[in-house]
Parts: C-alpha cells; structure tokens; sequence
C-alpha cells in the first residue's frame, strides 16, 4: 500500500528518523563497551609543562667564549702561521741542496754537401747533477731577520690576548645584562601584582559605596601601564640572551637561567691601577714590541751596505749516451759587494729610522691611553658603587611610602592619587635600583678588562686561566673536545 496522502509521507518519515536514530545509537552503544577503561595512570591534563632551563655560570659562559669565539680560533691560527714564518726566516742558516736533469735531440736533414750529396745527421745529449749552495756569512742579515720574525710573533700572541680580554669583557657585560633584565622581570611582575590588589580594593570599595568611579580607573591605568612594562622588560630580556649569544661566539643560545653572583669590588688605589694599565695591558707590550720591531729593521737596512760570501758545488755527469759517463765538478766562494746602490739604500736607512720614532711614539700613546682608560674606570666604579647605595636608599623610602599609602587608602583616609604617585615612585626606585646594582657589576668588568686583570680575576676555569701578557697554550682544545663544566659547582666534569 503506498502512502499517496500527506499525513501518511509525513509518518513515514518520522518513523525513518527514528530508525537510523536507534540505530546510530546501538553503534556508538558497542563502540564504547569495546573499548578500553582509562587507566588510572593515563594522564588527563593534556598540557605537557616545559622543560626546565639549562642554568648558565658566568665561568660557563666564559669558557665556551674562550673555547668557541671564532675571533679567538682567527688569531690562534694567525700564531701559528707565524710560527711558521719563524722558521721559514732561519733558512738561510742551512745549506741547499738541488738535482737537475737534461736531455735533447737535435738533427738536420736536406743539406748540401760535395757531389750534390745530401747529408743528414742527428744529435742527442744527457746530463744530470748535484749542486750545493751555502751562505756563510752576510753580516747581520738573518740574524736580523731572524728577530724581526720572532718579534712579530710576540706582537701576533699579544693581540690574541687583546682579543681575549675584549671577548672575556663582552661576556662579562652581557652577562650581568641579563642578569639585569632578569631582575627587571621580577621587578615588572611585582608591580603588576600591586597594581591588580590596589584595582580590586578600588573596585570594592566603588561596590560599597564609599569609593568613587575615578579611583577605579585611575587603578585601572597604572594596571595597564605595569603590564605594559612587564611586556617592555621581557623584550629586553630576549635582546639581552641574543647579545650574551653573540658575546659567547655562538649564533643561538637556548633559553638558560642565568646564576646570580657578584664580583668583587677591586680596593685599588690610582697607583695600583697605573701599574697595572703600564705591566699587564697586552696592547701596551705590543706597542713596545713595536719599538722594538723598528729599531731591528733599522739594523736591518744598515746591514745591506755590508757584502756576502756564500759557498757553492756541484757535481755533474754528461754524454751523447745514457747513461752518461763524462763527469765533472766545481766548487768555489762568491763575495758579493754593493759599491754603488743609491738611493736604494740611504733611503731605506731613513725610512726605518723615521718609522722607529713613529712607532716611539704610538708606544707612548699607548701608554697614555692605557693609563687614562684604567684610571677613569676606577673613577666610573667608585661611581657606580656610590650611586647603587644611594638607589637603595631611594627604594627603601619609596617602598615605605607606598606601604603607608595604601594603608591609609584601604582605611578610607588616603586618596587615589595619592596612591597611584607612590607606586610610580615606588616603580622607578625599583627600576633604578636594579640598573645601579649591576651598573657596579659592568664598571668592575670594564676595570679589569682595561688594567689587564680579567684572565687573573679568578673568573675562569684554573685550566684556562693565561698569563695576562706572555703566556699562551700551545694549542686550543677544538670545541668538540672541550671539557663540560658543572655549573652547580663551577669544575670541570671528569
């Protein structure tokens, strides 16, 4: 029987809906009785936590510096090419040895000769030989050249500690910037949490009826203003972690938690830090070995106007056949002697010497600069030493001037504003009192760094600890061999 009339489609169809509703419903049924009950160990809370930061020592961050920057592993390598250079300067002393080896073919064909006869001939020749060569004396000229070399190797392993005491120094400051911008974190967050506990009692009190609208929004503002602080002093932070990175010789550093720790404040007197500037500073013994590379090449150049006698022999075999069978040998001294080398040499004599008071006084310079850089540094960190006390001090009236602000706003006898002014002193006295704290930090870096005394500091590991002007290993461990440090108690793991 069909179902032709309205009423009786629309029953159908009802009773259609309700049949694929049964059945779905007996299908979702099975599934769930089949399946597995959730053990009590399967985890319900789907956040996976982050994993915990790798804490970072300024002796960690050093010894990667020393281990990784790439200005450092240039300069290694600059010493031992010139290391080399040494060497290749003694050749001279030693004597020469060469072989040399011929052969040739010669002939002629179509020649003329008497009757019309046409002759032809073809010629062929060997040789080889030995020879010595040895210089015997030349007045001066290796031994000269010979010093200039070694000279410049004490200049090139003294502008590897000018390059290591910069880095040293760049890791130190961007250290303790971080440092810095970490307290600043702590610092923005408290001010938030002040400022949402004053928001909520201004918001109660505006419910009981004994507050007006405009501490709410005032409230509200200096609410708005520490959480956009808060996002400023995160900011800095991650500029501050790339700057350490970057410091360290690397070109990403994973998030770390920086250490807290604090150098000591140097007891020098300006005595003390002039001694230092003129004995430990590498740059100041490079410029004196400037000095004295000058005054060797003047020595040098005086030595030209001087002759040379030198040895020489060979031994040689020659033939039309091989292997050849006539033989010969020589063996004599030459003397060579410059008569006449104007104004080649005069010129060069004045040149060096000209050079020789330049580089006088560029050491003189030097030493000056030296001298004035480590001084101001010590006036920079009394400074900074006085200037941190006087921001605790400063933060110790703004904090209590806050608390008693507030106690007499939730009484019902302060103001709103009132309040509102004491938390933003309260949140510059914090501010500063940060930035003066470790401004100390950076003004004992930058003195150690300008009298010389960071590698002597006690910052660095002992075994990678250098002599502050002539000492220097003789090769660096490549990174990858590089010793793990423990950064809980500074030593290298065994």
């Amino acid at each position: 029987m069909r179902a032709n009339s309205p009423a009786q489609r629309l029953t159908f169809r009802m009773m259609f809906k309700i049949f694929l509703n049964i059945f779905f419903l007996l299908v979702l049924t099975s599934q769930l009785v089949g399946a597995q009950p959730i053990s009590e160990e399967t985890p319900l809370d789907f956040e996976v936590e982050p994993p915990p930061k790798e804490t970072l020592t300024l002796r960690d961050a050093l010894a990667r510096a020393v281990y990784n920057h790439p200005d450092l592993k240039e300069a290694v390598a600059r010493i031992e090419a010139d290391e080399f250079g040494v060497t290749a300067s003694t050749a001279p002393r030693y004597p020469t040895f060469s072989f040399s080896a011929s052969g040739a073919q010669s002939g002629s064909t179509g020649q003329p000769g008497g009757l019309d006869v046409v002759r032809t001939g073809l010629q062929r020749s060997y040789g080889y030989g030995i020879s010595l060569s040895q210089q015997i004396l030349d007045f001066g000229r290796t031994h000269h050249s010979i010093r200039l070399s070694e000279l410049q190797l004490g200049a090139t392993r003294l502008n590897y500690l000018t390059i290591r005491q910069n880095v040293l120094n760049s890791v130190v400051q961007a250290y303790f910037n971080l440092l810095r911008q970490d307290q600043s974190i702590t610092v923005n967050e408290e001010n938030v949490r002040n400022a949402r506990l004053i928001l909520e009692q201004a918001q109660g009190f505006l419910e009981a009826g004994t507050g007006a609208k405009i501490a709410v929004v005032q409230a509200e503002a200096d609410l708005a203003n520490a959480e956009f602080g808060l996002i400023q002093a995160l900011g800095a932070y991650g500029r501050a972690q790339a700057d350490l990175a970057q410091a360290m010789g690397m070109d990403l550093l994973p998030d770390v938690d920086p250490v807290e720790m604090f150098l000591d404040v140097p007891t020098w007197n300006t005595d003390t830090v002039r001694k230092y500037a003129l004995t430990t500073r590498p740059d100041v013994a490079a410029a004196s070995l400037q000095v004295a590379q000058a005054e060797t090449r003047i020595r040098l150049a005086k030595a030209e106007y001087l002759p040379r006698i030198s040895l020489g022999a060979g031994y040689n075999w020659n033939d039309n056949v091989f292997p050849p069978n006539n033989t010969s040998y020589n063996v004599g001294l030459s003397l060579s002697v410059p008569l006449i080398n104007e104004p080649t040499l005069s010129s060069a004599v004045g040149a060096a010497e000209a050079n020789y008071e330049a580089a006088l006084a560029s050491f003189q310079s030097t030493e000056n600069q030296a001298v004035r850089e480590a001084t101001s540094s010590l006036y920079s960190l009394r400074e900074s030493v006085a200037s941190a006390q006087a921001a605790s001090e400063a933060l110790r009236f703004a904090t209590e001037s806050f608390r008693l602000a507030t106690e007499r706003y939730q009484v019902g006898v302060g103001s709103p504003v009132e309040v509102s002014q004491a938390q933003r002193r309260l949140v510059e006295a914090r501010s500063q009192e940060v930035q003066a704290r470790f401004n100390v930090q950076l003004a004992i870096s930058q003195l150690l760094r300008n009298t010389g005394q960071l590698d002597t500091a006690a910052l660095l590991p002992p075994e990678l600890v250098i002599d502050p002007v002539f000492d220097l290993p003789e090769k660096v461990i490549p990174a990858e061999e590089a010793p793990q440090t423990d950064s809980s108690s500074n030593k290298p793991l065994k």
